[in-house]
């Protein structure tokens, strides 16, 4: 039989679980720097968006700011149009006034004083011609006036459509301006956590490190210890458990099957409930349940390894320093499996057995 086992220290184990954050962590890294690369991408873009809303407002301002001014150059020639009319009504009145004043000359005053005649007449035609100025000054206003309304109407209605594109334009711009702001913040936010992840990730990999160094000072011991370290001779185990071999090490043919398999170990049967003994001083590596072998018990003593399967209970725990003879467990509804390992090489228990 192969029994799959895989020994690990506390650092290997350790050293794994690094390695899975830092892999973790990285990726986490990586995310947050393409997270803040289309954040800045689209911060970029709603710069453009801004600075184009910025100058069509400052476009509309322009253009408000030069209705206001025509607006007002309009009214203000009204208001000169008005005075102007209003001083010559002033000068036709006081004509006429002075017409009125002067006595209606006779025949004889025209035959003997043609001089005065003359005045008269003189003033009588002034008088029609301020009249008529008056006439064409108040035409020329009216008309002016009319235009004035219709043209101040429409560039009244211009200045309202002008304003509401700058408000409009303005609201745009301000959630422009908004939304840039959170992105400006959620960029911060990703730094920051980058940077603490970074920092996480330098700490973890400086572990790694010392980690590789401490398993590698222990792997260059453990060679040196196996090297120096001499193997129990011939009888130096005692028996698990006390019974009768039903397999023994090695190629035996199936009867189910009739297929050849190689068994690492040998079968002991033994009667249900049996204690069952660790057979050298040692320590527990493993103890719990293996697919295809029950409830295992493995021992590290001296360069061996120990295995001990299908047990019905379990009496002792992982790093549990045991002594030869002491219980381990008790012998379940199959023999007890016993098998023993120089380092990781599978040999007949019976090389140890007395």
């Amino acid at each position: 039989m192969i029994i799959l086992f895989i020994f690990e220290t506390e650092y290997q184990a350790e050293l794994q679980r690094i390695k899975k954050k830092i892999d973790r962590i990285s990726a986490e890294i990586e995310e947050l720097k393409n997270r803040e690369r289309d954040r800045i991408k689209r911060m970029e873009m709603l710069d453009n968006k801004i600075f184009l809303l910025e100058s069509y407002l400052y476009k509309l301002k322009l253009r408000e700011a030069d209705v206001k001014n025509r607006l007002y150059i309009t009214e203000r020639r009204i208001r000169q149009l008005q005075g102007e009319k209003g001083r010559t009504l002033e000068r036709l009145k006081k004509g006429i006034n002075l017409l009125y004043l002067l006595p209606k000359p006779t025949v004889w005053e025209f035959i003997f004083n043609p001089h005065r005649a003359y005045v008269y007449y003189e003033r009588a035609v002034i008088t029609e011609a301020l009249i008529q100025a008056y006439k064409n000054s108040a035409v020329e206003i009216q008309n002016f006036e009319e235009e004035y309304k219709i043209l101040k109407e429409r560039r009244e209605n211009l200045l309202i459509e002008i304003r509401e594109n700058i408000e409009e334009q303005e609201k745009t711009l301000a959630d422009l301006q908004k939304t840039r702001e959170e992105l400006e913040r959620e960029v911060e936010r990703i730094r920051k956590n980058k940077k603490e992840k970074e920092e996480y990730l330098k700490s973890l990999r400086a572990r790694q490190e010392e980690l590789e160094r401490i398993i590698k000072q222990l792997a260059q011991k453990k060679r040196k210890e196996k090297v120096e370290e001499k193997l129990p001779s011939r009888g130096g185990l005692i028996w698990p458990v006390r019974g009768r071999i039903v397999r023994e090490f090695g190629y035996y043919t199936d009867p189910k099957y009739g297929v050849r398999i190689k068994s690492n170990g040998i079968s002991i049967s033994a009667p249900i409930g049996s204690e069952v003994y660790s057979s050298a001083d040692g320590k527990v590596v493993y103890s719990g349940y293996l697919e295809g072998y029950g409830n295992v018990v493995i021992i590290e003593s001296k360069g061996l390894y120990l295995i001990y399967g299908n047990l019905m209970d379990i009496l002792v725990g992982i790093d549990e320093v045991v002594k030869a003879g002491s219980k381990i467990g008790t012998v379940g509804g199959k023999p007890l499996y016993f098998e023993v390992r120089e380092g990781t090489t599978p040999v007949d228990p019976l090389k140890y057995l007395p």
